[in-house]
């Protein structure tokens, strides 16, 4: 799996399409077997420390009724906050501007700018997996190169999309809900521009080698994204890391040149900007919902957060007797059940 790394930074901004997929599609669900449901029981959140404690929450760009099922020790973070942050803004403007970026000319479709190799194995890939539906609504023939890339995971994912919001806007939209300052850490430009100025032949390069590691893995019988919320349940920084890594190519500039971009370069400014607002308004308290993939390492934000002098501690989610009304009890926890409005 030479090029599954490939497919593992990407999706730090794969989340933008699916926005505004959600904008037509967010229909009212039927519950699951909500006492059946597989969710965490070591939720990624960690405190700063402080007489006013503000939070950090590690999430993942996916949609799926486990991920969105909250721990309660979650809902009582972002309740007891002033601020909460996702990564970009995921306000209407936002989203209209992510759209016009990652979107083609009108007298132009991606198949004019992609090898006709590299046509028919995406065609294949699609076709292969029974994606064909999915991808037509989707819209690919109208993306940017890079931005078809980075989608084409949302096709595993693509069900549950048209019932729950990935994680990050969910988080949003419950802020906005419970009247809290929602803001966004980063200008959407600073995750889109990471792509959009790579030329023509690295976004085919990153089109090409994505579709070769997808069906890699699913020749193997393995869905990508099924492995990461599976992992990402589990609670442990360094599983994901391993999973993130595996099959990275070292010896590819190109790779190695995304990486530092899309995760060091992003963590370093991140945790900056965390710092700064902590320290500097110290009666405030803030819930940081960022890509778990930017916690873990000497690079990842707990470390550089502690570089910074801040204290931070894992939350623990315990065992409770009973729950508040509207909760829910699973594996003897409490949770608050995914609400569409």
């Amino acid at each position: 799996m030479r090029y599954l790394h490939s497919v593992m930074i990407v999706i730090t901004i794969v989340f933008l399409v699916l926005i505004s997929v959600f904008l037509i599609y967010y229909p009212d669900t039927e519950p699951t077997d909500i006492v059946q449901l597989e969710v965490t029981t070591n939720p990624l959140l960690w405190e700063i420390e402080g007489e006013n404690p503000s939070y950090l929450y590690g999430s993942i760009h996916l949609a799926d009724e486990s991920i969105v099922t909250l721990p309660d020790v979650v809902i009582e973070a972002i309740d007891s906050c002033d601020v909460v942050y996702t990564e970009i803004a995921l306000d209407a403007d936002t989203l209209f501007e992510s759209a016009q970026k990652s979107t083609l000319p009108s007298n132009v479709t991606l198949y004019d700018l992609i090898p006709e190799n590299v046509e028919e194995k995406f065609n294949s890939y699609i076709q292969s997996n029974g994606y064909t539906e999915y991808a037509e609504l989707l819209g690919f023939s109208s993306y940017k190169v890079w931005f078809a890339a980075s989608s084409l995971t949302v096709l595993e994912n693509f069900q549950s999309l048209l019932n729950y919001l990935p994680l990050d806007y969910y988080i949003w939209n419950l802020a906005i809900n419970k009247n809290k300052d929602a803001r966004g850490l980063e200008r959407i430009e600073v995750q889109l521009d990471i792509f959009d100025t790579l030329s023509i032949d690295d976004q085919i390069k990153l089109f090409n080698d994505t579709l070769d590691a997808l069906e890699e893995l699913s020749e193997q019988g393995i869905k990508i994204t099924e492995t990461f919320i599976s992992s990402y349940l589990k609670g442990d920084l360094q599983e994901l890391q391993n999973l993130s890594y595996t099959g990275y190519d070292t010896d590819d500039p190109f790779y190695d040149m995304l990486l530092q971009r899309i995760v060091t370069d992003r963590n370093i400014n991140m945790s900056k900007d965390i710092s700064k607002y902590v320290k500097e308004n110290p009666d405030t308290q803030y819930f940081f919902t960022i890509g778990a993939g930017h916690f873990y390492g000497e690079t990842g934000i707990l470390q550089l957060l502690e570089d910074e002098g801040l204290a931070i501690s894992r939350v623990k989610f315990d065992t409770s007797d009973s729950c508040e009304p509207g909760e829910i009890k699973i594996n003897q926890r409490c949770y608050e059940p995914y609400v569409t409005k």
